[in-house]
């Protein structure tokens, strides 16, 4: 699997984690918890306020009852009282990230790989490999990197390149 789609799934799989951890909330006093989030292909409307159009669903569920209700991003913040649809804006941004970004972390994580490997053609400090991890990490968590490891990397990219021409 290429490096930035293990990225990818490992942001995804911190969608169930952080649904857990909104827990238990009170709504109409009733008790609800948030079982899901999607984004709908189709409009849909909010069964709290009836809002429409909404295509970002939060599902919720009466612990009690099992009844279901779909939810739009503003209420869902409301009847929490949580920023439930930041942390899914944010998680969308990071997502956009890592696959713009997709190059950057494949050819990081190469070099990574190659001198973890005693592979590479050219020899790279401690210090050096220790800030290619921090860009490696910073990108995998959905942050751009800085123009300082972006430069840091092409030097090393560039230097490998010319290696390998040889």
């Amino acid at each position: 699997m290429e490096p930035y789609k293990e990225c990818l799934e490992k942001l995804e799989n911190s969608i169930p984690e952080y649904i857990k951890s909104v827990g238990t909330f009170q709504w109409e006093n009733e008790t609800f918890e948030l079982i899901g989030h999607y984004i709908s292909p189709i409009y849909e409307k909010c069964q709290v306020c009836g809002h429409y159009p909404i295509k970002e669903v939060f599902l919720i569920e009466n612990t009690k009852t099992k009844e279901r209700f779909k939810v739009g991003n503003r209420c869902i913040d409301k009847i929490t009282n949580r920023k439930i649809s930041k942390w899914f804006r944010d998680y969308y941004k990071k997502q956009k990230n890592i696959i713009k970004n997709k190059k950057w972390i494949n050819a990081v994580s190469g070099i990574l790989q190659g001198y973890e490997n005693n592979e590479l053609p050219i020899r790279i400090s401690e210090k050096g490999i220790e800030r290619l991890e921090k860009m490696l990490s910073r990108m995998c968590k959905g942050y751009n990197p800085t123009k300082t490891q972006m430069r840091l990397a092409s030097y090393y990219i560039e230097k490998i390149l010319k290696a390998v021409e040889k």
